[in-house]
């Protein structure tokens, strides 16, 4: 084996091991080794381009999009960087775009629920195509096992579309389902006559990427600490009710979980809605990966409505409630 092979190859797992521990002020200058000593299209390389742009995507979209790009010229076939690009140029502004990479992820991977909602609402609420969106988030919806989140996306195509009463239909059943003050905002806008866009859906929100604006609620008054603290609270409850039953644990796991998720909150509460969603996942993923179950921190934390670098922020704090039980 030549000396450059074994440097990457040691490289490689030293990222992998960064990742684990979610620590990006080491990952990062791994990451940017790897890519330079790494032959171009070689797995290596592939594997770190690929890595900078999901690690990058939240905090430097546009330096993401370059890495995921370089993937793409490797290997037209990634649908990982086809999305990881699609997101980041969502992120930019650059929604027509945005579309054609997110439209080539879901053509590699027709199954990912997530591919096709980003790639519908993208359509939807930012290019103003809600019919053609519509049959992108149909199929993400069947595909995500009824995602109420997923759903409504859908309404709001749907509601845009001229299907008021099949899109009313669907958002009363899930919100009795799932209830938000996001989907009762949507369901006044509805009755109202679905005009324009919904207010609470006025912003691309897209799987894996930054989360969507806070729903607009009936009150304009500054939020006291207290119910701040007390509305995170019921967000973090939520997000473990609906991401838990994604998952294949069982019980006693998801109790584990549950546990997990609260304590690490109690110590240090998370101080944005993006940190109640970062725990839940966090505490999802140590769980599996405890108990062995084979899952990437990437699809635990798609259950859960966020991104893998949120969970990986959230982990250290979670992962000490593991060691110390």
């Amino acid at each position: 084996m030549s000396q450059e092979r074994s440097e990457c190859e040691q490289l490689r797992r030293d990222v992998e091991v960064a990742l684990e521990r979610s620590d990006p002020l080491r990952v990062l200058p791994l990451l940017h080794r790897l890519a330079a000593r790494a032959k171009d299209g070689s797995e290596d390389a592939v594997f770190a381009h690929r890595q900078l742009a999901e690690v990058l995507l939240e905090r430097d979209p546009w330096r993401a999009a370059l890495h995921a790009r370089r993937v793409v010229r490797m290997r037209d076939g990634d649908d990982r960087a086809w999305a990881a690009l699609g997101l980041s140029q969502s992120l930019l502004g650059n929604h027509q775009y945005a579309c054609h990479a997110l439209a080539r992820a879901h053509t590699l991977a027709p199954d990912n629920a997530w591919y096709a909602h980003n790639l519908g609402h993208t359509l939807d609420v930012a290019l103003d195509k809600p019919r053609e969106a519509v049959r992108y988030l149909r199929r993400a919806f069947d595909r995500s096992d009824k995602n109420p989140d997923v759903a409504t996306a859908l309404v709001h195509a749907l509601a845009r579309a001229g299907k008021t009463k099949t899109a009313r239909a669907l958002l009363v059943r899930v919100t009795q389902e799932s209830p938000s003050p996001e989907r009762r905002t949507l369901l006044r806008w509805i009755d109202a006559g679905a005009r324009g866009r919904a207010a609470v859906l006025g912003v691309v929100q897209l799987f894996a990427s930054r989360d969507a604006e806070e729903p607009v609620t009936s009150t304009r008054r500054t939020p006291t600490r207290a119910r701040r603290s007390r509305s995170l609270r019921r967000v973090l409850e939520d997000a473990l009710r609906r991401g838990l039953s994604r998952l294949p644990l069982d019980d006693a796991q998801q109790r584990a979980a549950v546990q997990l998720a609260r304590e690490a909150a109690q110590k240090s509460p998370p101080e944005d809605e993006s940190a109640a969603l970062g725990v839940a996942a966090a505490a999802a993923w140590a769980v599996t990966s405890r108990d062995g179950i084979p899952l990437s921190q990437a699809e635990v934390a798609a259950c859960f409505r966020t991104s893998a670098s949120n969970l990986r922020q959230r982990l250290p704090s979670v992962r000490a409630r593991v060691k110390r039980s």
